[in-house]
């Protein structure tokens, strides 16, 4: 991963820029960019494929087709992975409330996967 283009996420905080990059809902057209801000961090979610710890929230809208997209920060480097949004379940709802993984967790899968 190029040093200059992946940031840190250790060093993201709650307020900072934060810019979800994806093929919402497959559309034709290409990419598609949203912005907003990191709203939490150090979440856990519920998947359907088990429970995400220590994920980015964002308020920035992050739709389906977006996952695996990157989550940039003010100065484009990649702090995240996009990888779920919220369901609000029986009878709640929730608007712009999207996870990412944090980029330093995938950098850290990616180099124990590369060694073994």
């Amino acid at each position: 991963m190029n040093a200059h283009v992946v940031g840190r996420s250790a060093a993201v905080a709650v307020g900072d820029d934060a810019i979800p990059i994806g093929n919402a809902l497959a559309l034709e057209g290409g990419p598609t960019v949203t912005k907003g801000i990191v709203s939490a961090l150090g979440r856990s979610i519920e998947t359907s494929n088990g429970t995400l710890r220590g994920v980015l929230q964002t308020d920035a809208s992050i739709s389906s087709g977006n996952s695996g997209g990157p989550l940039v920060n003010a100065v484009g480097q990649v702090v995240g992975l996009n990888t779920a949004v919220a369901n609000g379940g029986t009878g709640t709802s929730a608007e712009n409330v999207g996870f990412a993984i944090p980029i330093d967790t995938v950098r850290d899968v990616v180099q124990r996967i590369h060694s073994s």
